[in-house]
């Protein structure tokens, strides 16, 4: 980093930090906080969801696995196609008009108030290893940047930041920033990839050979791919950062077409930064999940590097933010009671201690950044087939729901525990959990079902 990029670097970040904090007068109750008054446009609902989706978590994780498995890895980024996809089909105009103000008020009105309880309680431990490792990609992205400070500072000082670009607006300054921060990544990122390949184009033509695709099988075997198909389809339906966004749309209508939209663009930006660590998997490399990192410090001009930097920065914080607001609107409204008119002080309170919980794991938990992710999934896919059925089952049971988490969660833990990475648990978690979990429910909800209905016939 020369001059000119801190120059560039920290006036980008300025300039997002001002765009988050202009106006924020009209941002008076915990429902304009929250939820940004349920005014959100398509185009700003549009860029919002993009950021909340491309986050250095994944992008280490995919771009380290584009370095390691060549052009077989183009197949990590169709994972958030298709559970992207999913989620606009299935719910996504199911949340807006159900005007929730958390995914887990859906489960105390389909079932029972403990049992929203319950799901926000694994909700919360979820996101709470999610945002973890989001702040420990964002100090692994930054290290190569400022290699004489420990990446525990540099987290810290990380959250810091974001905190001030988005602790006193809430969604409204989560949105304007994202706003900005699509505009620059949808610059950035292309110009990566093409200045990455015509920087090694020599040398990139090996990638795409048969022998190499064969040998990146081994690294990247297709179940494992097929399973986090799975595992995404089923548990971004329950994504709270995900839902709040679509809570604060004006209409179903938007909230679908900007789901939609959001998809594919994601989906692309992903493959896009994958497709750039192909180009150099022959460099030498001390660990592969810096591959991006290694790219924009080697191959990037100056100036470019600095925007670069900012614009990571910015896709890590805004979702940081939006899942420390979203875990806000969940305890607000699962555990106390949200007041529409109420001051913001409780929502600022709650999203600053989940930024101190969040920094602290990252420091002591978090190593392999994909596996940590993946982990974090295994309360939230047992409760795919409660969700599911409180959308689309008239017969669902509170019963059944509790069996379905019961299963789905002892399947999951089992299979991370027994089977392991080495064993490729997620394979066996995904196929034979969703079996397990979603047969468990409807059988138990329909034999409870015919219970209370023969019941309530014979009183």
């Amino acid at each position: 980093m020369n001059i000119l990029d801190c120059f560039v670097f920290f006036l980008a970040i300025a300039i997002l930090i001002t765009s988050g904090s202009l106006r924020l007068k009209s941002v008076k109750s915990e429902e304009d906080y929250l939820f940004a008054s349920r005014k959100s446009s398509f185009f700003a609902l549009t860029c919002t969801l993009v950021m909340t989706e491309f986050n250095t978590s994944t992008l280490i994780s995919f771009s380290g696995l584009g370095y390691l498995a060549g052009v077989r890895s183009l197949l990590m980024p169709a994972i958030f196609l298709i559970g992207l996809l999913f989620y606009t089909l299935v719910v996504s105009k199911k949340w807006r008009e159900s005007n929730a103000s958390s995914v887990s008020e859906i489960f105390s009105k389909k079932y029972s108030k403990t049992l929203g309880r319950v799901a926000s309680i694994f909700l919360l431990l979820a996101m709470c290893g999610f945002n973890a490792t989001y702040i420990k990609s964002l100090a692994l992205l930054f290290a190569p940047m400022l290699p004489n400070i420990s990446t525990h500072v540099i987290a810290i000082v990380f959250t810091i930041l974001t905190l001030l670009m988005t602790l006193r607006g809430g969604l409204l300054a989560i949105i304007r920033t994202d706003i900005l921060s699509f505009c620059l990544l949808v610059i950035t990122v292309p110009l990566v990839c093409l200045i990455t390949y015509f920087k090694v184009k020599a040398g990139a033509a090996d990638v795409f050979t048969v022998e190499n695709y064969q040998a990146s099988a081994q690294l990247l075997p297709l179940k494992f791919v097929l399973s986090l198909v799975i595992l995404t389809m089923f548990t971004y339906i329950l994504a709270p950062w995900y839902a709040q966004k679509i809570f604060s749309a004006k209409n179903k209508k938007i909230a679908f077409f900007s789901c939609l939209t959001a998809s594919f663009l994601v989906f692309i930006l992903y493959g896009l930064c994958t497709l750039s660590t192909i180009y150099i998997k022959n460099s030498p490399m001390s660990h592969h999940e810096i591959s991006y990192p290694f790219i924009i410090k080697h191959l990037m001009p100056s100036g470019l590097r600095g925007l670069c930097y900012s614009v990571l920065f910015a896709a890590a914080a805004t979702t940081l933010a939006g899942a420390f607001s979203a875990m806000s609107s969940m305890v607000i409204n699962d555990f106390f009671t949200l007041r529409k008119e109420a001051p913001i002080y409780r929502g600022i309170y709650l999203t600053a201690l989940f930024a101190a919980i969040a920094c602290f794991l990252s420091i002591s938990l978090v190593d392999n950044i994909l596996n940590k992710l993946i982990l974090s999934n295994i309360p939230v896919f047992a409760l795919s087939y409660a969700l599911i059925a409180a959308f689309y089952s008239r017969k669902a049971t509170a019963l059944g729901a509790y069996v379905s988490i019961f299963v789905g969660l002892t399947w999951g833990v089992f299979c991370f525990l027994y089977f392991g990475e080495a064993g490729l648990y997620t394979w066996k978690w995904s196929t034979w959990g969703l079996l397990l979990t979603f047969g468990s429910g409807h059988l138990t909800s329909l034999v409870s079902y015919r219970k209370k209905s023969s019941s309530i016939m014979q009183s």
